[in-house]
């Protein structure tokens, strides 16, 4: 019979008390572990009757499970799928927590209990990370309409963190973090675009804007990351490296003449990517002038070109035969693609270059081009297939 993997939080831990220690909540230092410690009032403290079978899926948003799990991705730890190792997530990631902080872990390698020390260890660094995310976080003009899925998830300062520690990585010149740049992107790239679904909403619903809101009555909802706004479950989804690295690409998407029109007083459409496409596809010329995708939003491969020109599978993005049988592509995923691996995956990108000539032209047209010389010193996977990595947050420039 298959194993069935649990999470465990013991009652010992909790003492009958909503804090750590004999003085209650007194004990927590962070915000996280002090507020909304427990939505349902029903839950008996510190027992978990839910089965966790993949990713975090099937896990009520108010149980206290769901809230040390948001705790462990704010911190960093990855809960994408790892094929080296086919047990829960939650219980790899957990297990990973407590050996970087020297806590014992379980004899069982098919759960992990939350003790009292790991809830400590918790609470130590999630007051270190809050601090952190409340500064990146006032620098995002959409901070105030910000919401989340659950008091239990992750907080509005984390989600507006990940964008401010996204875009601030890039060279000033090709960011903007306010109101009206930032509206645009949203709604150009995330609702009439190419990226699926909507990150703006009308206030306190699950309706997706269409055009920029003139006034606050709006929410900011990373419907990519969180899930639907509706779920009582967790879902599963990008771990923060992951989130970072998409919001870079969809930006890059934002930034692309190619697909947009550029806009005043906006970064919209800024980068004319023709030359960059050019090094890969046939017929780019006749496009005629930018902005063309939705207009002819499928290109044809140069002769003897394959995937090793590339930085990924997904900037190939095979479309598909035409009538005749040849394959197209959806080129503008190339430039995006490799406009985030640049900044994320600096490392790996230019190992990749060493020895392809393809790649090397790519490389350096972002370098001249776009990114004004600067290099990152970055190995951000796009999926990180590995519960052994954990994102500091950091996206490092060459010295």
């Amino acid at each position: 019979m298959r194993k069935i993997f649990v999470l465990t939080l013991i009652a010992m831990v909790l003492a009958g008390c909503a804090g750590f220690g004999n003085n209650g909540a007194n004990d927590s230092n962070s915000q996280w572990f002090t507020s909304n410690y427990f939505k349902d009032s029903t839950q008996k403290f510190g027992i978990n009757e839910n089965t966790i079978l993949n990713w975090t899926r099937g896990i009520s948003k108010d149980k206290f499970d769901y809230k040390v799990l948001s705790a462990l991705q704010m911190l960093g730890y990855s809960f994408e799928l790892n094929k080296g190792d086919r047990r829960a997530p939650n219980v790899v990631v957990l297990e990973r927590f407590k050996r970087d902080n020297g806590i014992g872990i379980d004899d069982d390698p098919n759960r992990e209990q939350v003790t009292k020390e790991t809830l400590l260890a918790l609470d130590k660094q999630m007051k270190e990370q809050e601090q952190k995310d409340a500064v990146l976080a006032q620098r995002f003009s959409l901070y105030p309409n910000t919401v989340t899925d659950h008091p239990n998830g992750v907080t509005k300062e984390f989600v507006s963190a990940i964008v401010v520690k996204s875009l601030e990585a890039l060279p000033s010149n090709l960011v903007d973090l306010g109101r009206r740049n930032m509206l645009q992107c949203e709604v150009s790239q995330c609702t009439g675009g190419i990226a699926p679904g909507s990150f703006i909403f009308q206030k306190g619903t699950d309706t997706p804007i269409r055009s920029v809101p003139q006034d606050d009555n709006f929410d900011f909802y990373n419907v990519r990351f969180l899930g639907k706004k509706d779920e009582q479950s967790a879902s599963g989804g990008f771990s923060l490296g992951t989130e970072i690295l998409v919001t870079i690409h969809e930006y890059g998407h934002y930034l692309d003449g190619s697909i947009y029109a550029p806009l005043a007083g906006t970064k919209q459409g800024m980068i004319d990517t023709r030359e960059f496409y050019k090094i890969s596809y046939e017929g780019v010329d006749a496009l005629g002038s930018p902005p063309f995708y939705f207009k002819h939003h499928l290109l044809y491969l140069k002769e003897g070109l394959n995937e090793s020109a590339f930085v990924d599978n997904y900037g190939m993005a095979r479309e598909g035969n035409d009538k005749q049988g040849k394959m197209q592509y959806r080129y503008v995923e190339d430039f995006a693609e490799s406009f985030a691996t640049y900044v994320a995956s600096g490392k790996d990108f230019r190992k990749k270059a060493e020895n392809n000539e393809i790649l090397k032209r790519k490389y350096d047209w972002l370098k001249q081009n776009v990114f004004n010389e600067i290099e990152y010193d970055t190995d951000l996977p796009r999926i990180s297939g590995n519960y052994d990595y954990r994102f500091g947050g950091e996206l490092k420039r060459l010295e």
